[in-house]
């Protein structure tokens, strides 16, 4: 329930709520890996993705068919610069 309340957070823009709500659900139930994934939207749309690949890995790990997930893996990778070639 409470990362539903969270989701609803995040889509009216209060990811501060949010976040706290998901930073408190992680601390309680730590196999959760929606908390997981859906901090890790709020992350890597602050531009924090260094915690939002961090946030992802747990959440994947938990559960590998974690679309949301899935899909924030595809975006940090096309966000992350490109190596030059040599």
């Amino acid at each position: 329930m409470i990362v539903n309340m969270a989701a609803l957070l995040m889509q009216t823009g209060k990811m501060d709520g949010a976040l706290d709500l998901l930073n408190r659900e992680i601390a309680e139930s730590p196999k959760y890996a929606r908390a997981w994934s859906n901090r890790a939207v709020i992350r890597y749309k602050r531009g924090e993705t260094a915690s939002a690949a961090a946030d992802v890995d747990v959440a994947l790990h938990l559960d590998p068919s974690n679309t949301q997930a899935q899909n924030l893996v595809r975006l940090l990778g096309a966000s992350a610069p490109s190596a030059s070639p040599q």
